[in-house]
């Protein structure tokens, strides 16, 4: 365990420690729970064909997150949330179709050629939201995530698409096969902003299952070719107070 991962260990034991003394003394809610996500993905970016140009591709994929999570709730109308977890948002994208005028059997054939890049993206995720409640137990929530990227894998290749009969020198309808660990010029940390809805389902006092819909934009990018990604995210939490406090 580095420097870094010890100061933010003692950072978090110490925000629960004192918001849950506070908690005891004011009546706050104070919740710990899990929450489980399946995440819908878009991607765009520019992907490098066999002419050494840029293409714009695009992308959807699907994957997903869970964690565990801690709120401070019933501070009037707001409850105040953090969370920390293990996030997969791995993908396949595609660029646009480009063309090549080659020589194919003794004539000049137009040949369309597509770049797959498939990613292998995972990291590990902060989130900290602001739910206001609506009425009963909906809320509208904003906030930020930060993810920390600790796998990029990738392998791309590039397919013709159209002759149906022309093939690659090797005999095969790809070729430029590449792979690797890491997507090249990562940026490991991504910085998105959170807008949401959820809503708490009471089961008693203490316990509640709260059913969620979040949108993830990102506001740098995964990688130097300007790759954006959008997110939306289904997930389902589960909390339970730690101390006797009225319900929202």
């Amino acid at each position: 365990m580095n420097l870094g991962t010890k100061i933010l260990l003692v950072m978090v034991l110490g925000f629960l420690c004192n918001n849950f003394c506070k908690a005891e003394k004011t009546g706050i809610a104070f919740r710990l729970g899990a929450y489980g996500d399946y995440n819908r993905i878009y991607q765009n970016s520019f992907i490098t064909g066999s002419c050494l140009c840029s293409y714009p591709a695009k992308g959807i994929g699907n994957g997903y997150s869970f964690g565990a999570l801690f709120e401070l709730g019933n501070i009037k109308i707001f409850n105040f949330q953090a969370r920390v977890g293990f996030s997969d948002f791995s993908n396949m994208l595609k660029s646009s179709k480009y063309s090549q005028s080659i020589l194919n059997n003794g004539n000049i054939t137009k040949a369309e050629y597509e770049t797959t890049l498939n990613t292998k993206v995972q990291g590990l995720s902060f989130d900290y939201l602001v739910n206001m409640k609506l009425f009963k137990g909906l809320f509208a929530s904003v906030g930020t995530n930060f993810t920390y990227v600790f796998k990029s894998g990738f392998n791309s290749y590039e397919q013709i698409i159209s002759p149906p009969d022309l093939f690659y020198p090797n005999g095969q309808r790809t070729r430029n096969q590449v792979s690797g660990d890491k997507l090249e010029d990562n940026d490991p940390l991504q910085f998105n902003i959170i807008f949401g809805l959820s809503y708490d389902i009471a089961l008693t006092s203490e316990i509640f299952i709260t059913p969620e819909f979040k949108y993830y934009y990102l506001i740098n990018s995964l990688s130097s070719n300007r790759w954006k990604t959008d997110m939306f995210i289904f997930g389902l939490s589960s909390k339970i107070s730690l101390n006797k406090s009225k319900a929202n």
